[in-house]
């Protein structure tokens, strides 16, 4: 059946290698548009995840708090460019840290830009990245709620060692 229809083929429309080397052209210009496109499309794409990436605006371990504050008072300014942005702060704790030191860190921060920086609570995510050598802080930026800094913990959760005791709060009984 095949052979029949390149017959015809052959018959119809005249030569057969003549045809088959317009065919070849064509395919190769169609493989040469079709990786144009597929390297434009990857390289927008590439572009657009640059542009969706988060940025770090700053890194630091323990500081004073004005230190602290002058920090998070740049972070409100890069912020305030453009508040369509959303904030990430990453709280890595130590290999030794004092029991509820980072939710208590990240209580301090969330209500210093809140009532200092006037930023909604709702742009402010705050994120345990896990731990390190030493506590650290990381400021994001990222275009979207959906698109989280990369976490880069270095010590095993299990090395950790916390000191102090939990607080613990009345607990008020309904009447």
């Amino acid at each position: 059946m095949l052979i029949l229809g390149l017959i015809g083929y052959l018959h119809i429309e005249g030569d057969f290698v003549t045809q088959v080397k317009a065919q070849a052209n064509k395919e190769e210009e169609y493989e040469k548009l079709y990786e144009c496109y597929r390297n434009y499309y990857n390289e927008c794409f590439n572009n657009l995840l640059l542009d969706f990436s988060p940025r770090k605006i700053d890194q630091f371990g323990i500081v004073g708090l004005d230190d602290e504050q002058a920090r998070l008072d740049n972070l409100a300014i890069e912020f305030r460019n453009n508040p369509k942005l959303q904030i990430y702060v990453v709280i890595y704790g130590g290999k030794i840290n004092k029991v509820g030191e980072l939710k208590e860190r990240a209580n301090r921060i969330t209500k210093y830009l809140i009532q200092n920086r006037q930023l909604d609570l709702k742009k402010i995510t705050v994120i345990n990245g896990g731990f390190r050598e030493k506590f650290e802080f990381e400021l994001w930026l990222s275009q979207s709620e959906k698109i989280f800094p990369a976490l880069s913990p270095t010590v095993d959760p299990e090395r950790v060692i916390f000191k102090g005791k939990m607080k613990t709060l009345p607990v008020e009984l309904g009447t």
